[in-house]
């Protein structure tokens, strides 16, 4: 799974896990404040119930003594003395609780009732049996609770009551009141539990997200470590020639200029900037000889450049890379199905393949290179337009030279420094492998690159008879002689740049500056070998003399000045 892919992971198992963490805390909490209601609702209805009951004995009692008293006294009336009751009411209303004591409902009187009150009335003159039930009124819960009244022995003395016998039914005592929540019943409770679950959700999250940030770093640095020895063999491989140090990140940065402006999103940038950065990573196994050579390669060392990109796959195939390995792989199709490495053809190119194939060859024309010299960024968008529908893509084209024409081409990319002259003179490719000094192909390669110069001082030295030498002492004397040449040349002008051309024959080089040589002290190099040296300046070396065969034929006589 890519690396991006993973990351998206991890954050939507934490995204669900706080969802279920959530959903948990929250079920949790409303079962326990569920509890805590119905603990609540029990708690009201043991009150409602000890309330009515209390007022049920009370009036029972209050008969009682009532007819106690009539029976003495014939002008009390029972049924105009509601003082008990009206105590029952007063003591009540003052807990903001509604109590009634009222006789025998019927139909009509239940018209305007809730039905859940309906139903309760109903049962408890059926059963002559305490009820209650719940109901809501004006966004309140509500219970109401009734006790029937039922008429016993003593019932039979009053005669208000000469109609009913015992076991009828008299009346009820009932109670209306409110049904408080757990919050309202005892806020403290509540408060220390809501406390309670939140803290633990909190936690919860805490947990959750600092498991994934932790994830999410290791994974991190364990990329970013990986990424960065990588980009660190990059840098390793390009500094094998200082020519195309540096070309990676230009080629990621051109490619995501271009990127930016056709409006492909943040995470299609950075893949590409990332592709950019290691496009060229599998030229590490191509040799200097092959990677460094000024001339034109032939096709056995093109065959072997072209199998970078392939092995750039390969090396790229595995996290954290995955997800550009195939961008690099198809960097050198072309537009129109002539490129490498399967020959794709328009559309069948990634899309970020093609626009790093433009970028690539702008970096490659506007910079030097072991085979040629820079172009300007004029000369190099001409190029690339040239190739519009044959080798890029033409609306990548397009954009990309509006970016190309506002890109500051870096200074240092056309100058040839002093250390990246060593660095090539002293590399395998351009050795003489018999003196240890430099060989013909850096003589290319410094008249390719000659307009870096200021000006270029050469000296022609010719050690004539060698070839009696040669014969007379043998060959082993005579390499030994040509090393001795081209080490008492360096040791009489330690800066001077010692090619040896031709066998036999050296060129004593100085670059941008003009530098007098004593043709006598030359020529003492040879004098303990009955041999002389012929020194020649040339003249018009950077004029007349940007190939080989033209530096031969200058030697054969037509610019050379005599000493």
């Amino acid at each position: 799974m890519p690396s991006a892919q993973k990351v998206k992971l991890f954050k939507k198992v934490a995204i669900f896990l706080t969802f279920m963490w959530t959903l948990a805390i929250y079920t949790f909490y409303n079962y326990q404040i569920q509890n805590e209601n119905a603990h609540v609702l029990q708690n009201t209805i043991t009150q409602a119930k000890t309330s009515v009951s209390q007022a049920k004995e009370l009036m029972l009692f209050s008969f009682n003594q009532k007819i106690k008293v009539m029976e003495k006294n014939k002008d009390v009336n029972l049924q105009t003395d509601f003082s008990i009751r009206n105590f029952i009411y007063a003591t009540k209303n003052k807990q903001n609780n509604e109590i009634k004591i009222e006789g025998e409902y019927f139909p009509t009187d239940m018209e305007n009732l809730n039905k859940n009150v309906k139903k309760a009335i109903t049962r408890a003159q059926k059963t002559q049996q305490d009820t209650h039930t719940s109901y809501e009124k004006a966004d309140e819960n509500r219970l109401f609770y009734i006790a029937p009244l039922v008429a016993d022995e003593s019932c039979s003395r009053c005669h208000v009551h000469d109609d009913k016998k015992a076991g009828d039914i008299l009346g009820n005592v009932n109670m209306n009141m409110k049904i408080p929540t757990f919050r309202e019943f005892n806020p403290q409770s509540f408060l220390f539990l809501t406390f309670t679950y939140v803290t633990m959700w909190l936690t919860g999250l805490i947990i959750i997200w600092w498991i994934k940030y932790k994830i999410n770093h290791l994974f991190n640095e364990k990329i970013k470590s990986f990424e960065d020895s990588v980009y660190s063999f990059v840098n390793m491989m390009e500094r094998r020639d200082r020519y195309t140090a540096g070309h990676s990140k230009r080629v990621a940065k051109y490619a995501s200029l271009i990127a930016a402006k056709m409006n492909l999103s943040d995470e299609k940038i950075d893949l590409l900037y990332r592709a950019g950065m290691l496009h060229d990573i599998g030229k590490i196994e191509i040799p200097d000889a092959v990677l460094l050579k000024p001339d034109t390669l032939t096709s056995g060392e093109y065959d072997l450049v072209k199998k970078h990109s392939t092995t750039s796959y390969e090396l790229l195939s595995r996290e954290p890379f995955h997800d550009i390995a195939k961008i690099v792989l198809h960097h050198h199709e072309r537009y129109d199905g002539q490129g490498y490495p399967l020959g794709l053809k328009g559309v069948e190119i990634p899309l970020l393949s093609q626009i790093i194939a433009v970028a690539d060859t702008f970096d490659a024309i506007t910079t030097n290179r072991s085979y040629k010299s820079a172009l300007s960024k004029e000369e190099a968008i001409s190029i690339i337009l040239s190739e519009s529908g044959k080798q890029f893509n033409p609306h990548i084209v397009n954009i990309a030279k509006e970016i190309f024409l506002n890109i500051e081409i870096e200074n240092d990319l056309s100058q040839t420094s002093e250390d990246m002259l060593k660095d090539i003179r002293f590399s395998y490719y351009f050795r003489d492998q018999l003196t240890g000094h430099c060989n013909i192909n850096y003589l290319k390669y410094l008249l390719t690159h000659k307009k870096d110069f200021e000006n270029i001082c050469a000296y022609y030295i010719n050690c004539r008879s060698f070839a009696s030498y040669n014969k007379t002492n043998g060959w082993k004397k005579g390499d030994k002689l040509l090393q001795t040449i081209a080490d008492k040349l360096q040791e009489i002008y330690p800066k001077s740049i010692i090619i040896r051309i031709f066998a036999d024959k050296f060129l004593l080089l100085h670059l941008n500056e003009h530098v007098s040589i004593d043709k006598n002290l030359v020529k003492s190099v040879l004098k303990d070998y009955n041999l002389t040296l012929q020194v020649n300046r040339l003249s018009n070396l950077e004029e007349d003399a940007d190939t080989v065969d033209k530096l031969e034929e200058i030697i054969l006589g037509k610019s050379i000045i005599p000493f």
